[in-house]
């Protein structure tokens, strides 16, 4: 209580639910995703080179993986009453599939600058897109972008250390090694609501 000077615990699973609050973060970008309508600014592209024997189903699958464990990555964003509200879909809702383009040394650098210039529409997409372009030398350049939304500094680099566990365990003929996690972003973001009150 606040004459305690103890704040409420945060409860595991309180964010489940068809719609439930974002987070102050989470509404700030909202309102700026709005207000810029269809622009890329908030975009956080990543792109890895792999030499030659990165198998892209097993990649495909590996990132699945990633998906289901951080829900913020299965998130869609809508919109009561001029208010956002996030709702997080069922992985098998949510599932990721790696766009793959043939494409040649010379047109790659347009190619990643189009894939990280691609506005999301956060009411009816996740904040999470993957594009394999597959060059003629057999390599391959990965385009990852995320929506700001949905990471940060630190999200990224945990999303990163994910994907190399999951794809290792998955390229070994296994299946997913990522254990759910016990608290949530939106179990975070209820909190947050309950704490501070809905005015922020």
């Amino acid at each position: 209580s606040a004459g305690s000077g103890l704040l409420p615990a945060l409860v595991p699973g309180e964010g489940d639910g068809e719609l439930v609050p974002v987070s102050y973060a989470q509404r700030r970008l909202w309102l700026l995703a709005q207000l810029d309508g269809g622009s890329a600014a908030y975009n956080v592209p990543t792109v890895v080179r792999f030499g030659g024997g990165v198998d892209l189903d097993v990649l495909e699958a590996a990132l699945n993986d990633v998906v289901e464990r951080h829900a913020p990555l299965r998130t869609v964003f809508e919109a009561v009453d001029g208010e956002p509200f996030q709702r997080v879909l069922a992985p098998e809702r949510a599932r990721l599939t790696i766009e793959r383009r043939r494409t040649e040394t010379d047109g790659l650098d347009a190619g990643l600058a189009e894939e990280a210039g691609r506005p999301f529409d956060l009411a009816s997409a996740t904040p999470l897109r993957a594009t394999a372009f597959e060059l003629p030398d057999m390599s391959v350049v990965l385009a990852l972008v995320l929506h700001h939304i949905a990471t940060d500094g630190l999200s990224n680099g945990i999303f990163f250390a994910d994907l190399e566990r999951a794809y290792a365990a998955r390229a070994a003929g296994g299946g997913s090694v990522l254990e759910p996690l016990a608290v949530r972003y939106a179990d975070y973001a209820a909190w947050q609501r309950r704490v501070l009150g809905p005015a922020g």
